[in-house]
């Protein structure tokens, strides 16, 4: 017995029954030809879910019945029956909510029996061959009858729900769904009815709306009152994040599908902290001053971040989904100049359709090619989309291969076929298991327990689903660690008190973690360099932070230092950290060192450099010449590639060249995604890797990693800096005259 409803929002109960009712009726369709052993299978399907909209619309009724008897009685309490002239009680006509509700219950009846004749149809068709014409033809007719009775019943659900909400204006909160799982319920054809964007706009304002009455709501309203209020308007904001993201889905231009899927998730994100913020001053009369500027705070940035996602979605390219990129795989022939442009025998620019068609292809093994495109595919489509062409592919149709026998299509065919797909998602999970949310990993596993165990592939489903444990466990595992500064321990002295070769070392190691974890997605559409994407490089952005830090505190140090002796002392030491970076092949950090060294603020301290002595000074030359920038960093890229790993090169020579790559190609060509850029950009991602792969064997001080940890220092203004240069060493003053 299937499992009742219980969710009292019976319109969302009633459109997600009758989705699946029309998703399992589709299905047979193909499965009769195509999958003749999972027929039955989808037939009880089908006829459950049927089942289950008789029983959502008869819940409605009966509540629709009930409020119907409950208003009448609150009239008849007031005196307001209507009666005839006779002093009989006058009997009402049906209003037109009350002729929908029954047509309702009539069309889903019909729809459970139109569903329960086709599933017979179905399999009385298994097996039978063209000859069966009349059968077929009464096929068709009943899908075209399930077809009019589910748009027939949503129509009604529409605008049946669309007129409750009508009449209850007085809680302007209250949009046609309220929560993230009753959207999920409905389609993009419910988002059409309600006109597409102008739908989500209409709940965009509402929540406007709701932002603007928070400050008058805390100083009016009672702490329970605005807790209960910030419950439903997180679910609000929740409708709108998702409803965002199924209308891109929808939608061809996947570059354009990014940018919303981003400022979805940054407007749930500061929803999120919006509501945090308030809970911290909600009851307090007088909240403190700090607690009240961030809740204003937060308040201001989800508004920003709000209007981010309507000008996203306002640029949203395409017309409802109808594109090169969602358009089905088998349905997508090969034509050369058309979808697909080769040069060189290599693939310069094409549809998703076809460079998936050519990672999936048995006969062809394009290691570069399907390596660069699981590198760099997420700067043209988003993953998910990827995922669902996987999955098209895997699902090889009879109806295109009608003239091969069904023992030798299933044998050179859709075995080869569902093979490659199967390794294609296995190399996803190794080299780029950080593309893989929950949501995907969630996905990955309903397709293996579904589609590769039912078709017999028990030993690779297996496989997939211990590399996705693998996996899972080791992100779990593979956290950075906190180290809190302890108590006591000041860091300057810590780490100036310590041995030049063991700074170097544990500086090295502190960098490399952050280095190995920068993945493939921080570094297409130069994310690190926008304020909208930054979000999705945080490792880049740690090292380019901590790179700053560095060179920040060398500076500190040198110009926090009044006595000349000392300050020499720490030059020097500074100067030999670098050498020791330079003979551990750790570029990156020793980059960080010189631009303080060679700043122009410590570059004047001339009584400095002498009292360090000759030999640091020509040490530091000679690092300065090896790390010069000239010639697009020639010697910085001659001295990497001499080596040999262990190595932490310098990023800054990589971001230089992918920004070259990005803003000197475009990203389509006639139309097509531009494939060849993406191979330039594999190429730098392939020697930032190369790197990643051997780590530096020095054992690690935690007392040192702690202070590092905790070493926070901000670059100070140029003249800011040269004003204390000049306080240490002043125009026209001797040696004698300094503070020794």
């Amino acid at each position: 017995m299937p499992v009742l409803f219980v969710n009292p929002n019976h319109f969302q109960n009633i459109a997600a029954a009758v989705k699946n009712t029309a998703i399992f009726s589709k299905r047979l369709i193909t499965e009769v030809t195509d999958s003749p052993a999972t027929v039955p299978h989808v037939c009880q399907q089908a006829e459950q879910a049927a089942f289950l909209t008789v029983v959502a619309v008869v819940e409605y009724e009966k509540s629709f019945i009930r409020e119907q008897k409950e208003k009448k009685a609150r009239q008849d309490a007031k005196g307001k029956k209507k009666k005839k002239k006779g002093g009989e009680e006058e009997k009402e006509g049906k209003n037109e909510e009350e002729k929908r509700v029954e047509l309702m219950a009539k069309t889903a009846e019909e729809l459970q029996k139109a569903v329960i004749g086709g599933t017979k149809v179905a399999s009385q068709l298994v097996g039978v061959g063209k000859e069966e014409e009349e059968a077929h033809t009464y096929f068709q007719r009943v899908q075209l009858a399930i077809s009019e009775k589910v748009n027939l019943l949503l129509e009604l659900v529409s605008i049946i729900h669309q007129s409750k909400l009508v009449l209850n204006q007085k809680d302007a909160i209250k949009a046609p769904v309220q929560t993230e799982s009753e959207a999920k319920g409905f389609d993009m054809a419910e988002i059409r009815t309600r006109k597409g964007l102008q739908f989500i706009f209409s709940l965009a304002k509402r929540v406007s709306e709701m932002i603007t009455k928070l400050p008058h709501e805390q100083a009016t309203m009672s702490a329970e009152d605005i807790l209960k209020i910030a419950v439903d308007r997180e679910r609000c904001i929740s409708l709108l994040v998702n409803l965002a993201r199924k209308f891109a889905r929808s939608r061809c231009d996947s570059l354009s599908q990014q940018a919303i899927f981003d400022a979805a998730s940054r407007t749930r994100a500061s929803g999120t902290a919006l509501f945090s913020a308030q809970k911290e001053v909600v009851g307090k009369k007088n909240p403190p001053k700090q607690e009240q500027s961030i809740f204003e705070q937060r308040g201001k940035e989800f508004s920003d971040e709000l209007i981010g996602l309507l000008t996203a979605l306002t640029k949203v390219k395409g017309s409802g989904g109808e594109g090169k990129s969602t358009q089905d795989i088998w349905e997508e022939d090969r034509q050369l100049g058309k979808n697909i442009i080769i040069e060189n025998k290599e693939i310069k620019a094409a549809t998703l359709n076809q460079m998936v068609i050519r990672i999936t292809d048995p006969e062809t093994s394009d290691v570069e090619f399907r390596k660069a495109f699981i590198s760099t595919f997420q700067s043209f489509v988003s993953p998910d989309l990827l995922f669902a062409k996987l999955v098209q592919r895997y699902n090889v149709p009879r109806r295109k291969f009608k003239n091969m026998e069904a023992s030798e299509w299933n044998k050179k065919i859709v075995v080869p076929l569902q093979k490659r797909v199967q390794d294609i998602f296995g190399r996803w999970i190794d080299e780029h298991f950080t593309d893989f949310n929950y949501g995907m990993v969630k996905k990955l596993n309903e397709f293996v327990d579904g589609s590769l165990r039912s078709d017999g592939y028990n030993d690779q489903a297996e496989k997939i689903l211990k590399k996705i444990q693998k996996h899972i466990e080791k992100s779990q595992q593979g956290g950075e660690i906190e180290r809190p500064l302890k108590a006591g321990v000041k860091v300057n002295q810590t780490l100036m008190d310590v041995d030049e070769m063991e700074l170097a070392r544990q500086l090295t190691l502190h960098e490399f973690w952050v280095y190995q974890r920068i993945a493939p997605i921080e570094l297409l559409n130069l994310a690190w360099s926008s304020a909208k994407l930054r979000h999705r490089a945080p490792n880049v952005m740690k090292m380019i932070d901590r790179a700053n830090s560095i060179s920040a505190w060398v500076t500190h140090i040198l110009l926090g230092e009044k006595g000349l002796k000392m300050r020499a002392r720490y030059f020097a030491k500074f100067v030999k950290v670098g050498q020791h970076c330079f003979d551990m092949r750790n570029y990156n950090t020793l980059l960080a060192i010189l631009a303080s060294l060679n700043s122009a603020a410590i570059k004047r301290l001339k009584f400095t450099k002498e009292e360090a002595g000759s030999k640091v000074k020509a040490m530091l030359e000679d690092l300065s010449k090896k790390m010069s920038p000239d010639m697009s960093y020639k010697s910085i890229r001659d001295i990497l590639r001499s080596g040999t790993p262990p190595a932490l090169p310098y990023l800054g020579v990589f971001l230089t060249d992918l920004t070259f790559i990005e803003e000197g190609n475009p990203d389509k060509l006639g139309g097509l995604i531009n494939f060849k850029k993406r191979l330039y950009v594999y190429g730098v991602l392939t020697e930032i890797q190369n790197f990643q792969r051997v780590s530096f064997d020095f054992e690690t001080n935690e007392k040192l990693q702690m202070c590092l940890e905790n070493l926070e220092f901000k670059e100070l203004d140029s003249k800011v800096q040269f004003n204390k240069s000049l306080a240490l060493e002043g125009r026209g003053q001797q040696k004698q005259d300094l503070v020794q």
